[in-house]
């Protein structure tokens, strides 16, 4: 793997793009909070079936 010799800051735009399929892209964020929930997800993984499967708390 190369060196990277450029640091990335919030409100940068990354690209990924695959020919024939598309480009994705994402704005960086400082928001830490949007990355809990792999944890949450590896932790406790019933919780989060459960909030896909009815993500605004109603359930039958």
């Amino acid at each position: 793997m190369p060196a990277l010799d450029f640091t990335l800051h919030t409100h940068d735009l990354v690209e990924i793009s695959i020919d024939g399929v598309g480009t994705m892209r994402n704005p960086l964020t400082d928001d830490r909070t949007a990355l809990d929930w792999p944890a949450e997800a590896i932790d406790r993984p019933l919780v989060r079936r459960a909030h896909r499967a009815y993500p605004h708390g109603e359930q039958p």
